[in-house]
């Protein structure tokens, strides 16, 4: 953090923090973490991508840590974040640690601390998910939807981790996707990689379609 609150100092503290979420089939053997993107929310990422997970997991949807609301004429339209980055000068204002903290506690709090894991991250919940898989026990695979795995920040996962990517995405450019995938395999992770023609950043029906047929 070399330039926000550069006249502050910063200190570590523990606090409560609400979570919001929400559970399907809470008597599912394994335990389906969806992760939504930035500005999104656990409703608006579920019921886009709720007809591809699988029938017989739990699956735990929640919002993101950090709230981003946005004034619209008389109200406001809120989403959440995981963490907070500015692109521009390539620096955290919050990293990814404190909702990892805070996922892995409401993940053992709700009875699933060993239970068998997948992973599923849509654009920024897919940047987060390696970083909760690192804070989680008995994590089986991850998938990285329209994102952008941070080879320099992340262990090498000891878990299948598969990405799937738009081809036209202007958010996230599918070669780069594909190059940092294609380097985590090389440092000892297994998965596939798969770009999907004719499709952007947005969550497709098509898309959504080639989801399903990797988690199924």
């Amino acid at each position: 953090m070399k330039s926000y609150f550069k006249d502050l100092s910063r200190k570590e503290a523990q606090a409560t923090i609400p979570v919001d979420y929400f559970l399907v089939n809470p008597e599912g053997k394994k335990l389906l973490v969806l992760l939504h993107g930035y500005e999104q929310s656990a409703e608006k990422i579920y019921s886009k991508v709720k007809s591809a997970l699988p029938k017989d997991a739990a699956i735990l949807v929640a919002n993101g840590l950090y709230p981003v609301h946005q004034r619209k004429d008389d109200h406001y339209e809120v989403g959440f974040a995981w963490y907070l980055y500015d692109d521009l000068t390539d620096e955290y204002l919050f990293d990814q640690r404190p909702a990892a903290s805070v996922m892995k506690s409401l993940i053992e709090n709700l009875g699933f601390k060993g239970a068998p894991k997948i992973l599923v991250g849509y654009s920024q919940g897919g940047y987060f998910a390696p970083f909760l898989a690192q804070e989680l026990d008995n994590v089986n695979r991850l998938v990285g939807v329209s994102c952008h795995f941070l080879v320099d920040e992340i262990k090498s996962p000891t878990y299948q981790i598969d990405g799937l990517h738009g081809e036209n995405d202007e958010v996230v450019k599918a070669q780069d996707a594909k190059k940092a995938h294609g380097d985590l395999i090389k440092s000892g992770a297994r998965g596939n990689f798969q770009i999907l023609s004719g499709e952007g950043h947005k969550l497709t029906p098509n898309l959504v379609s080639h989801l399903e047929k990797m988690l199924n």
